[in-house]
């Protein structure tokens, strides 16, 4: 298998689950029914994500790719809060065909603190992404507390946007560019 292959099995993987989770919470989700799912040997899953953790990293890093193929290169001459603003923004525009899982998979870790503890490290490398690509360092003690700082203001935004049955995404929209807006002196000026 290339490595081409398995990067398309692991984005099968990822949206079958994602499709599982429409319709099953993430604390009843084994990686079993995702195998039956698929029609795919124990074996395969195993092999491409060991653990329910695996598999969150799995679509976390989906997410983190959808985010940056939508953004692209963004706007050269954009100011770091206005880049951090596009970036979210096209997060949850390209994550809109699959909110009905992720209000699944966040109720699920919001509700069990052990899904949580699992999904923190691989969300807060997600969160990184999202500041670095934005032009916000995240180096030393200083970027740690941005960063923590940015989870928390993050939250929100999520809880938002799951709530958010607009259609455009306004009130998400709104609540977005509100937060950013208090956060960005913390943000640049630490």
């Amino acid at each position: 298998m290339t490595e081409s292959d398995s990067f398309v099995e692991d984005q099968q993987i990822i949206l079958s689950t994602l499709e599982l989770l429409k319709t099953v919470p993430w604390e009843n989700l084994s990686l079993i029914s995702v195998a039956q799912a698929m029609r795919l040997s124990p074996l395969i899953l195993y092999q491409r994500f060991m653990t329910k953790a695996d598999l969150l990293k799995g679509i976390l890093r989906y997410m983190d790719e959808k985010t940056l193929e939508s953004y692209g290169e963004g706007d050269e001459g954009a100011s770091p809060g206005d880049a951090l603003f596009d970036l979210v923004m096209c997060r949850l525009e390209s994550l809109e065909p699959h909110k009905d899982a992720i209000r699944s998979l966040s109720y699920g870790l919001w509700h069990t603190p052990c899904n949580a503890l699992e999904a923190y490290p691989s969300a807060l490398e997600s969160l990184r992404w999202m500041l670095e690509v934005s032009h916000i360092s995240t180096a030393g003690i200083l970027g740690m507390i941005k960063l923590k700082g940015f989870a928390i203001v993050y939250t929100v935004i999520i809880k938002t946007w799951l709530e958010d049955t607009a259609g455009d995404l306004s009130k998400t929209m709104l609540t977005v560019d509100r937060l950013l807006k208090q956060v960005d002196p913390f943000l640049r000026g630490m």
